[in-house]
């Protein structure tokens, strides 16, 4: 472990989405999640950024490159604590459904409907690691 990052929390280091394997979930406070999304669009998904609950304006993203779709989906690892996923819907038009879910259990943190009617960008689905 670096120097400066001794006695820092796991989640205080940006995770890409595709590196679940890169931090080993060693304690009690972290937790493998994932996004997902449900729509009737064929194409449409959902393309953004994890960011520690409340934001402050110039803070990086936790977990970047969250991108689901019927098919596919985003896996990471947070540690316990509250989150906002700030998302666009891209690649189709309609309601999606957005669920934020603990990866092992499959226990939804938080779903929620957005319709693309309402705005493509600058969507928010706010969810809780708990312990």
């Amino acid at each position: 472990m670096p120097k400066e990052a001794k006695g820092r929390r796991l989640a205080e280091f940006p995770l890409q989405s595709d590196s679940l394997t890169q931090v080993a979930v060693a304690g009690t406070n972290m937790r493998k999640l994932r996004i997902k999304s449900k729509s009737d669009s064929l194409h449409l998904q959902v393309d953004g950024d994890i960011f520690a609950s409340p934001r402050s304006g110039d803070a990086p993203p936790l977990v970047s490159a969250v991108l689901a779709d019927n098919v596919s989906n985003s896996r990471f690892v947070l540690a316990i604590g509250k989150y906002a996923f700030l998302f666009a819907i891209i690649n189709g038009r309609g309601e999606v459904e957005v669920t934020a879910e603990d990866a092992d259990t499959g226990a939804a943190l938080a779903t929620k409907k957005f319709d693309s009617a309402d705005g493509h960008r600058a969507r928010v689905l706010e969810f809780e690691v708990k312990a």
